[in-house]
């Protein structure tokens, strides 16, 4: 993978690995690459995990790697980097078989539910608890992907699943 220097929006230390920095790249397209050695004689940095949101591609490398990669102690909540659910177990074997994966992104009090495919997301809700409900901010859908039963029913079980988890009295539109 090359990416030239005017494509980068943001280049950021995401954690260690092999006693040396990962980071995130995020393009401007919004593509993210982390980047780090592989192994631990490497030396030179390769592309590790890449895909459309930076959760998804950090839980990619915590994956893995395990306990080997020491994710960031970041100074604010706003640049820490989302905690990751892997639902993918609750998508239909047909879905699973076709690649697709299901997570939950928790920062704060906001939550995201994306539904991806190869790291690139195909579908994705964004959420937030306010007053005692969990409010869905926005949605949008790939052009690849048309918003279908299957999506809509498989997203709204999730987002109803976690309201209950966290103890939303309802989900509601903004």
């Amino acid at each position: 993978m090359n990416i030239k220097p005017e494509e980068v929006e943001e280049v950021k230390v995401v954690g260690r690995l092999h006693d040396d920095d990962v980071k995130l790249v995020k393009t401007r397209g919004g593509f993210h690459v982390l980047i780090g050695k592989k192994e631990r004689n490497s030396r030179t940095a390769d592309a590790i995990a890449a895909g459309s949101h930076p959760g998804i591609v950090t839980y990619q490398m915590e994956k893995m790697y395990g306990a080997e990669f020491q994710p960031a102690i970041f100074k604010s909540e706003k640049d820490a980097l989302h905690k990751v659910e892997d639902k993918t177990e609750q998508l239909p074997d047909m879905a699973k078989n076709a690649g697709l994966e299901l997570y939950v992104l928790n920062k704060a009090n906001t939550y995201d539910f994306v539904l991806c495919k190869h790291g690139l997301e195909l579908a994705k809700y964004e959420t937030e608890m306010k007053d005692g409900d969990l409010v869905v901010n926005s949605y949008e859908f790939r052009k690849s992907i048309s918003p279908n039963k299957f999506v809509a029913e498989t997203l709204a079980d999730t987002i109803n699943s976690k309201a209950k988890e966290i103890g939303a009295k309802k989900v509601r539109r903004k």
